[in-house]
């Protein structure tokens, strides 16, 4: 975070630059004067966190489709038939956020059209959806925005060219952390998007992006009001940040936590004059307008074990036990819907675990309810593969343990086969727990 002083060096050179550059008619007036340039920041290149989807799409185009994430190539696009993947990765543009980052390949390719690539919008994130845009990274490590369109719940770019792709807000509710235990204090925070340019270099196309930052050091033209918690107990106390704006909240949970509890917190952003470029609309310029920017937290009891499936949150009830003997370590929970999980590590000491029946391995199982006739509906982090027949796991599993309670995690594709080989459904899922280790 930057100090006031820091700030006002960095308004007086802005200022400085802003009027050196008003001296030549090639420069774009930005509408906001007050908006303050940062340096472009390399960020690292993202890991990939689920498998890839491929398709072959031919000259007369296609869709490819993955994770909320669509590419459509039109006809004539590509001179020959082309596989592309999708496959999700790290967002090291800004890792807190939660939004989708994903790579898109083959990327040393020309196209003969443009090629659209479309973004779903979840539905707590779309009353804040006119201030989302879409970044690429470039060759040098940096993320750059480029001008992005609106079309009912999606976000969509024309490009020429593939590469790592991100979704990302110009203004964000960052939150320590989001596992919150009774009695304790966590810090929220207002932050914007650093601009590494007043405009584009020409006006309406890629803009160099630096790191997120305090709201209100980088831009005055920003109004904060409404703090409250709409959903959930705790208390909310709003705070002023170092620009002097009420940016910063301190929530504090409740002295009891019976069971995992949902809190939802809402803050409302209204930006008088910043613009997103969006060739969609007349002016080829959107203001970003009013936001509601929520953040969930959970309240987390003493033990617990839950499963996040497309970022819907499965609880399981007591008792959460770590079972512990011949040579293994074991964790079984249900819920009244009649699902269940299993995570069995082939080891008993603490550490992390890749997917498999080996020693130093581990095998998650989610059984759901039956719908009909003949076995529960299961799925595993496993399947056999039609090509040779051999097995193949995914996902990796973690655990800890500190005195009686050990707690720990999976986090990958789970399977589920109707057939010798291959297999007919997948969907990553992240289990979570912390129970009471018995040996």
């Amino acid at each position: 975070m930057k100090s006031r002083n820091f700030y006002l060096i960095y308004l007086l050179i802005a200022i400085l630059l802003v009027r050196c550059k008003g001296e030549s008619s090639d420069t774009p007036s930005p509408n906001n004067p007050d908006l303050i340039i940062g340096h472009a920041d390399k960020k690292p290149i993202g890991n990939s966190i689920a498998q890839p989807v491929s398709k072959a799409i031919t000259v007369a185009g296609g869709v490819i489709s993955h994770a909320g994430v669509e590419v459509q190539v039109p006809e004539g696009a590509i001179k020959q038939t082309t596989n592309f993947s999708l496959q999700p990765i790290e967002n090291t543009l800004n890792p807190k956020s939660g939004n989708q980052a994903v790579r898109i390949l083959p990327e040393n390719i020309d196209f003969e059209k443009p090629v659209l690539v479309q973004f779903d919008i979840p539905e707590t994130q779309r009353f804040s959806i006119s201030g989302k845009m879409i970044a690429y990274q470039d060759k040098n490590q940096i993320w750059n925005a480029v001008p992005t369109s609106i079309v009912g719940d999606k976000l969509q770019i024309q490009t020429k060219h593939f590469s790592d792709w991100v979704l990302l807000d110009r203004y964000t509710l960052f939150v320590e952390k989001t596992n919150v235990e009774k009695g304790e204090q966590i810090r929220l925070s207002l932050q914007e998007q650093v601009l590494a340019a007043l405009v584009p270099s020409d006006g309406v196309s890629d803009l160099p992006l630096g790191s997120y930052d305090e709201i209100g050091l980088w831009t005055k033209d920003v109004k904060i009001s409404q703090w409250k918690i709409v959903k959930g107990p705790g208390e909310l106390i709003p705070k002023v940040n170092s620009a002097m704006l009420m940016g910063d909240a301190i929530y504090q949970a409740p002295a009891v936590i019976n069971k995992p509890t949902e809190v939802n917190i809402q803050v409302e952003v209204e930006s008088l004059s910043s613009e997103i470029s969006d060739p969609k609309v007349p002016s080829k310029k959107r203001k970003i307008g009013k936001l509601f920017l929520y953040v969930q937290l959970w309240l987390i009891p003493d033990t617990y074990v839950r499963l996040n499936v497309g970022n819907q949150m499965i609880h399981f009830d007591p008792p959460h036990h770590i079972i512990i003997m011949q040579g293994k370590i074991t964790i079984r929970a249900g819920n009244p819907k009649g699902e269940n999980v299993s995570l069995v590590y082939h080891g008993t000491q603490a550490g992390s675990y890749d997917g498999g029946y080996e020693a130093g391995e581990s095998i998650f199982i989610w059984m759901q309810p039956k719908t009909g006739p003949g076995l529960p509906y299961s799925m595993i982090n496993g399947y056999t593969r039609c090509s040779n027949f051999e097995p193949l796991y995914a996902g990796q599993s973690q655990i800890k343990f500190d005195g009686q309670q050990g707690e720990g995690s999976f986090k990958g594709p789970v399977y589920y086969t109707e057939q010798a080989c291959g297999f007919t459904a997948q969907k990553d899922v992240e289990l979570s727990f912390r129970g009471i280790t018995i040996r």
